[in-house]
């Protein structure tokens, strides 16, 4: 179908003219309405964006009229043009006793007022909008909104009910002064502080209070309000209201709001609080008396009597009665406890023995309790001994650091000198050296009561091998009954024993050694080797390239192939020098199988470790041949070295090319099952055969003495290789799965170690990788076997380090009674002046 179609048909309606005129009053029309729709939006834009800028300054004065009794400073309020208003007694809270029919659901009919009500009014500031029913109100510290007659809640005031044990209630209001300005610029808002509070409490108790009788014990709340709608909201939303003894009456017409609570009115009765506790002898010697004072004060309304007990450790109490304390008043209860004579009080006490006061053992603190009707509180004092005496509490000996420490306390009542003595005994094992040294501290003052910790640092490297004795004694020789009869509260000893290797301790690829020792390190396998036969069926070995050092202390040594070391770089383990390469130092060749390479080195201390590299090989070379079981083996080693695989634990950093190493001491002695690669490597046995004098390998465990460490590296097998060979679901998952492929080269050695022993069969790889048996080292640490006396001291000077143990002589722990007597209603108004 075409234009022409349409416009030429001859029984159409209209005229083309006709049709042209229409379409011209449509556009007309059309952009008439859109004028007018336009117009329209821009007003309601406009009305908006008015909207938004009052709530905008309405938000920034609620915030600063709540900063304002928050932090009790002034604050400026945004300039107010006329738009802000304050009205006066926009609604009124009043608080009456009543007794309520909860089942009668006619407010007018529901309770009996029993008191006359306590009423407070509440002012409200109100921000309009220009041109709009739109207003928005600050009042009592909530904030609503006022659109169309409806108002809602922005926030709402701190009008709280809890029901935990006991009904309560919780009303936080805040009410801006009549006198405030409100129109103005550089406005102040300040609280004129809790003093200044409109709320009367004597009053607000008044109406509160049960007096007693069994009518008029429900409170019910009633607010009138020109914001109905938001004061209803606030408390259906924010107070809590769902509760069995709380009814909630509504007037929408009237605007009154009541609430009333079952049981809420305080109950008039007298309330005991202790104010005080008093302890006026904490340090009791055997012969004084305890002596306490306890200050009672009735916070309740009523006069009233009651006891007050006091318990010592759960056992000895006496009892004081206050009569007729009248509210507001307070009364002092007088205790006292004897020590001794007929009628001894502290005897008690469970833990004390007034007639055997030579036992030690009771002398310290004891706790009491105090108690009324309505509060508690607890206190405590020191029992002290009446003689010169020093308690040891605790001794021990540290085998690391060679220190004797020792705990003590002078629990005489008064400050005294002591002498503490310090004496060594021992011999060498052998029993050719004998040691006995004695230091003394003199006329050491200790405050009564006064904790000391007393430490005597031991020259460990001084002593020969042996079994020793220590003695720590702090008896008074001017006293010797008393000492006598508790020698061994005064006089401590203890045994330690020195053995060789006692001052090393391991850690993955290192031995730390913590005093002066000679050491001697040895490499005893270096074999990493191939072998099999050619196409012609000749059998071949290939000898992979190896070189190693061993760091003891600061420096590093390098093991050369003729046996002997070289110092090199202690951070560059391929240190080469001019005309040197590393092909120079290589270990493992044609005929160095059995080969050891060692040295003997001295260190005060520090550590000590073996480190070893296996290189690639870009390039072997013919040295060589021989027989080997009715075999002829042609031999080749690498000429050209190409990229290295390091066990090394001078970094903490994992490298990932680096490899693994383990160190195997005395209790850490296990190794895993490892089978010899080809037929002419040796197995963990034979390499320590023949390169130590007596170290076994018996079921899987090396037979390592006290002065013995194994080192077993893994080189042909680096940090990259383990993870893509174990990391995986069917891989490792024992005890180092989550950390082995970390960053941390101990957590690596101790999972490669762990795969080792446990979970590398289970590998695709045909090597059995890692397995611990590329490089082999052993060290013997070998602090001498003679003893040899010199001049250094035994012992360095003694330290002492003390400080008082005191009690608490006034309030000790108070629970803090039932209160202010106003029990479980908290009702309050902070005003605030505008100016």
């Amino acid at each position: 179908m075409n234009w022409e179609s349409l416009t030429n048909r001859e029984d159409r309606g209209i005229t083309p003219v006709v049709a042209v005129i229409l379409l011209f009053g449509l556009v007309a029309m059309a952009a008439t309405l859109t004028v007018i729709a336009g117009m329209s939006l821009m007003e309601t834009i406009q009305t908006e964006t008015e909207i938004e800028q009052t709530q905008q300054s309405f938000d920034v004065t609620s915030q600063q009229l709540h900063q304002a009794v928050e932090s009790g400073d002034p604050q400026g309020l945004p300039d107010m043009d006329g738009s802000a208003e304050l009205k006066t007694g926009t609604t009124t809270i009043e608080f009456k006793r009543a007794d309520v029919d909860f089942n009668e659901d006619n407010y007018n009919t529901a309770w009996e007022e029993t008191t006359t009500p306590y009423e407070i009014n509440i002012n409200a500031v109100e921000y309009h909008v220009d041109g709009t029913d739109e207003r928005f109100v600050y009042e009592g510290g909530g904030q609503w909104r006022v659109s169309n007659d409806h108002t809602s809640v922005q926030s709402a005031p701190q009008f709280r009910f809890s029901y935990d044990e006991t009904l309560g209630l919780d009303v936080s209001l805040t009410n801006v002064d009549d006198s405030s300005q409100i129109s103005g610029n550089d406005l102040t808002a300040h609280s004129e502080g809790p003093g200044a509070s409109s709320i009367d409490e004597s009053e607000l108790r008044d109406v509160l209070e049960h007096d007693g009788t069994d009518s008029g014990d429900d409170i019910v709340i009633e607010i009138e309000t020109e914001y109905y709608q938001a004061w209803e909201e606030a408390l259906d939303r924010h107070s809590d209201l769902d509760h069995e003894d709380v009814k909630y009456y509504h007037d929408r017409e009237a605007g009154v709001l009541r609430v009333a609570i079952e049981e809420l009115a305080v109950e008039q009765s007298p309330t005991f609080n202790i104010e005080s506790i008093d302890t006026i002898t904490p340090n009791v010697e055997y012969g004084d008396s305890l002596e306490v004072e306890v200050k009672v004060k009735n916070v309740g309304n009523t006069e009233g009597d009651t006891d007050v007990d006091m318990t010592i450790a759960d056992s000895a109490s006496d009892r004081e009665s206050i009569n007729d304390l009248s509210p507001g008043d307070t009364e002092t209860s007088h205790f006292t406890f004897k020590t001794q004579g007929n009628d001894t009080e502290l005897r008690d006490v469970d833990g004390i023995n007034n007639k055997k006061h030579q036992n030690i053992d009771q002398y310290d603190e004891y706790e009491f309790e105090i108690e009324t009707a309505d509060d508690s509180g607890t206190g405590s004092f020191l029992f002290s001994y009446e003689w010169e005496f020093l308690r040891i509490e605790d001794h021990s000996y540290d085998a690391e650091s060679g220190v004797v420490t020792a705990d003590f306390t002078n629990i005489a009542g008064d400050s005294r000198d002591y002498d503490i003595t310090f004496l060594l005994e021992g011999e060498s094992e052998d029993g050719e050296v004998e040691i006995s040294e004695e230091r003394t501290l003199d006329d050491v003052s200790q405050l009564s009561w006064e904790e000391s910790t007393y430490e005597m640092d031991i020259n460990q490297s001084r002593l020969p091998y042996g079994e020793y004795e220590y003695t720590v004694d702090v008896s008074d020789t001017n006293f010797p009954s008393a000492q006598n009869n508790n020698s061994d509260e005064s006089i401590a000893s203890g045994t330690f024993e020195l053995n060789a290797g006692d001052g090393v301790g391991t850690e993955p690829g290192e031995i730390v050694v913590n005093e002066p020792t000679d050491v001697g390190v040895n490499l005893i396998g270096t074999e990493i080797s191939a072998e099999g036969q050619d196409w012609w069926g000749n059998w071949q070995k290939q000898w992979g390239a190896v070189t190693a050092s061993a760091v003891v202390g600061d420096t590093r040594y390098r093991f050369m192939p003729d046996g002997s070391v070289e110092e090199i770089a202690y951070d560059d383990p391929h240190d080469t020098g001019p005309g040197e390469q590393m092909e120079d130092f290589n270990l493992n060749t044609f005929g160095t199988q059995e080969n050891v390479y060692n040295f003997e080195e001295s260190i005060e201390e520090g550590s000590v470790s073996i480190e070893a590299t296996y290189w690639t090989c870009d390039n072997y070379q013919y040295v060589g041949s021989d027989q080997y079981e009715n075999r002829g083996y042609d031999h080749y080693e690498c000429t050209d070295f190409g990229e290295p695989i390091t066990a090394d634990v001078t970094d903490g950093d994992v490298d990932p090319d680096a490899g693994f190493i383990m160190t195997r001491d005395q209790t850490r002695n296990e190794l895993p099952d490892i089978e010899e690669g080809f037929d002419r490597q040796r197995s963990v046995q034979e390499v320590f055969d023949d390169g130590t004098e007596d170290i076994e390998l018996e079921n899987g465990e090396l037979q390592l003495g006290a002065q013995d460490f194994a080192f077993m590296m893994e080189v042909t097998m680096d940090q990259t290789e383990l993870a893509d060979e174990y990391d995986h679901p069917n891989g490792y998952d024992g005890d180092y799965s989550d950390t082995f492929n970390s960053d941390d080269q101990t957590l690596a050695n101790q999972a490669a170690w762990d795969i080792a022993q446990d979970y590398r069969h289970t590998a695709q790889s045909e090597t059995g990788d890692p397995n611990f048996n590329d490089v082999i080292g052993y060290v013997e640490v070998d602090p001498g076997e003679s003893y040899v006396e010199n001049e250094d001291p035994l012992h360095s000077d003694p330290t002492l380090d003390g400080e008082q143990r005191t009690v608490n002589t006034e309030t000790s722990d108070v629970s803090g009674g039932a209160g202010d007597g106003t029990g479980n209603v908290d009702v309050g108004v902070d005003e605030i002046v505008i100016s």
